[in-house]
């Protein structure tokens, strides 16, 4: 049963942690959806588009928050004197462990469905959510009367630029393309029809390694028009274009991002990582003294693994920073709360991203369990804020 005391302390690290991680997931949020907004998305569709990329955010803000709470609650009890007070009244420094351990598993319990459960599926439904809303955005700049898509390649000064007359749905209407080439000379591409056709997952001609996902428009009985040769762009005089010829169907991609293999293991359940990392390491056992195979084998390997143990650092690693936390409020205390935010980041972007890139950037020539490098910093950090804990009794 909670004190009177312990409450107090709860409700002050609470209220504080609640506000931390509303503003820093509300930050993300715009900093995700004005972009959007603006290239004509529906303000709906991003809604419901922009949880899907808050999910790792959160795993990550929601730590930060608690470090940042503790330390402004604990140094302003400090710099009020009440810490003194509770000390001289025999009460140890230590019942701030036990008041803010309520807070702390539900935290842990929060951060460890937003790893293992909510995480991967948020993975699965961003490609399918992305090429959607692109398609409503263009749809969007189509009823405006404005150019739904448009390149420019600063080194060749390739042009390419896509019009439509109407969307119906998933179908433009009257589709027209300009592409001026690096030579300046124009072609005019027309087709009466376009529909939509999203990829995802293939691999890149001679690297399986490597995904391609794109956002394709398939153009039906295209007509494509050239003008003269000696023509270029910067002439005033527009000469009548020549058929060069009819294409039954043209497929252009308009949005296409290509991404390693390792983004398919982001998606999966931490059961099927778990599942494959077993098989991955039956494999590379059987291909013992095969350099270049287990080159390949160990880079799969790499990869699983690194989001397999992440998944586990963002949730067990919570108990690490906590202790951190309150270690550091009783030694070194913040002054406001920009520098307990500070510190916060600091703390986070030292225990996970230095090992998280280690890790992704060596992949196949790393020989050392990447859980080694992973936990070892939430670890030395825990271990650190116990012993500062110890020495406030």
């Amino acid at each position: 049963m909670l004190s009177l005391l312990d409450r107090v302390i709860l409700r002050e690290v609470a209220g504080l942690m609640a506000l931390y991680s509303l503003g820093f997931l509300g930050l993300i949020a715009m900093a995700v959806s004005v972009p959007l907004i603006r290239g004509g998305a529906p303000i709906l569709d991003v809604l419901l588009f922009v949880p899907n990329q808050l999910a790792f955010p959160a795993t990550l803000v929601i730590p930060l928050a608690l470090i940042a709470a503790l330390l402004s609650v604990v140094a302003r009890l400090r710099e009020d004197g009440e810490l003194i007070a509770l000390m001289a009244a025999g009460i140890s420094a230590r019942r701030l462990v036990w008041s803010t351990m309520p807070l702390v598993l539900i935290c842990l319990i929060l951060v460890t469905i937003l790893a293992h459960v909510v995480m991967p599926q948020a993975y699965r439904n961003f490609y399918t959510g992305k090429a959607s809303l692109l398609r409503q955005a263009m749809a969007t700049q189509v009823a405006r009367k404005e150019p739904f898509h448009q390149e420019f390649n600063h080194a060749s000064g390739e042009q390419l630029t896509l019009t439509a007359l109407d969307a119906q749905g998933q179908v433009l209407k009257h589709v027209f393309a300009w592409h001026i080439d690096s030579e300046g000379q124009l072609s005019i591409g027309y087709a009466p029809s376009a529909n939509w056709n999203v990829k995802d997952g293939e691999s890149l001609p001679g690297d399986g390694e490597r995904l391609i996902s794109s956002l394709q428009l398939q153009l039906r009985d295209g007509r494509l028009m050239r003008l003269p040769r000696q023509w270029t762009a910067a002439e005033n005089e527009l000469p009548y274009p020549h058929m060069v010829g009819s294409i039954p169907n043209w497929s252009l991609a308009v949005d296409q991002e290509i991404r390693s293999a390792e983004h398919r293991s982001e998606g999966k359940g931490t059961r099927q990582l778990a599942a494959e990392i077993v098989a991955a390491r039956l494999r590379m056992a059987e291909m013992e003294g095969q350099n270049r195979a287990q080159l390949s084998l160990r880079r799969n390997l790499r990869d699983l693994e690194l989001f397999y143990h992440t998944r586990f650092l963002l949730s067990g690693g919570l108990i690490c920073w906590w202790l951190f936390a309150l270690g550091l409020a009783l030694t070194l205390p913040a002054r406001n709360r920009m520098t307990a935010i500070a510190i916060g980041l600091g703390v986070i972007i030292i225990t996970v991203l230095p090992a998280f890139a280690l890790v992704k950037g060596l992949r196949g020539h790393l020989h050392l369990n990447p859980a080694y490098l992973l936990y070892s910093p939430a670890l030395v950090l825990g271990c650190l804020g116990a012993w500062l804990i110890h020495r406030r009794r």
